[in-house]
């Protein structure tokens, strides 16, 4: 599909999401586990776009690029101030809901800032995201169970385990939209569940592209947690990855959260950047940053 011509001449609005990543290499340059978000999004754009309503907003200008999908805080990754300000000019533009910004710190304040502007919205500091990368995993003790590819008859449990995990994040996402994605990850072979006695915790993977992949989300039910599930699902997970020829796997986790970083660290993974996440609200619910 061709790129709108309808838009201010410094911002591009692209229709073929891999046009699009091409073009955003001024918002990862550098930054590998920024550049497999991207990718990722891009890749399942290309394999599902027909059933994306409405349409996702990918724009490139010099410097940066913007994603946004509905409900979603707009990513803007690495994108230089001055970038993310035009593209929040380009953004408002379509009235559209836009909850919050993710990417760096100097972006997401310009981009904010602007976005103010156009809207009326303040920002608030929501939270610090850690990018995590691996390319060996490290012996975690393996609790009583296995991990397996996650089937047809789990797709009751992984949507309300999805709901869960977005809940306990303090994302917000609408059971319909989860309840649509699940079941055709699960026949994309994109979701493991550990399995003891009955299903316990659940890891989705995503190709990036052929030397990279991300793992997301990872969830373990409330009554399982202590016990060891979620790093050997995890760990097991890397390994098939890493064999099927992924040489780096990549996964983002709330700095915040002690647990799911040191879990991850024991796995193997190491931080490779950090992301900051503001949400818009109403001027008088506004914090200092």
């Amino acid at each position: 599909m061709s790129d709108r011509p309808d838009v201010p001449r410094h911002v591009t609005r692209h229709r073929n999401p891999l046009v699009f990543l091409r073009a955003a290499r001024g918002a990862y340059r550098g930054d590998p586990a920024t550049e497999s978000v991207y990718a990722s999004w891009a890749h399942a754009l290309a394999q599902n776009e027909s059933r994306v309503d409405p349409p996702i907003y990918l724009a490139s200008c010099t410097g940066g690029a913007a994603l946004h999908r509905a409900a979603a805080p707009v990513l803007i990754g690495r994108s230089a101030p001055a970038a993310a300000a035009v593209l929040a000019d380009d953004l408002a533009r379509d009235r559209r809901a836009v909850p919050g910004v993710i990417g760096s710190r100097a972006g997401c304040l310009a981009f904010a800032q602007r976005w103010r502007r156009h809207t009326g919205c303040a920002h608030r500091w929501r939270m610090r995201l850690r990018q995590h990368g691996l390319t060996s995993v490290a012996a975690v003790p393996v609790p009583p169970g296995a991990m397996r590819v996650a089937a047809a008859a789990d797709v009751p449990w992984i949507i309300g385990a999805q709901l869960a995990f977005r809940a306990e994040a303090g994302m917000s996402e609408r059971p319909s939209e989860v309840a649509a994605v699940v079941p055709g990850r699960v026949a994309g072979g994109e979701i493991r569940v550990w399995e003891d006695g009955d299903v316990v915790a659940y890891a989705g993977c995503i190709a990036v592209d052929a030397a990279a992949a991300r793992i997301a989300p990872v969830y373990t039910a409330p009554d399982a947690r202590g016990r060891g599930y979620a790093a050997a699902l995890v760990a097991a997970l890397a390994r098939e990855l890493l064999a099927c020829g992924h040489r780096a796997l990549f996964l983002t986790a709330d700095a915040a959260n002690p647990t799911a970083n040191s879990l991850y660290a024991r796995v193997g993974f190491a931080l490779v950047s950090e992301q900051e996440h503001f949400d818009f609200v109403a001027i008088d619910d506004a914090a200092p940053d």
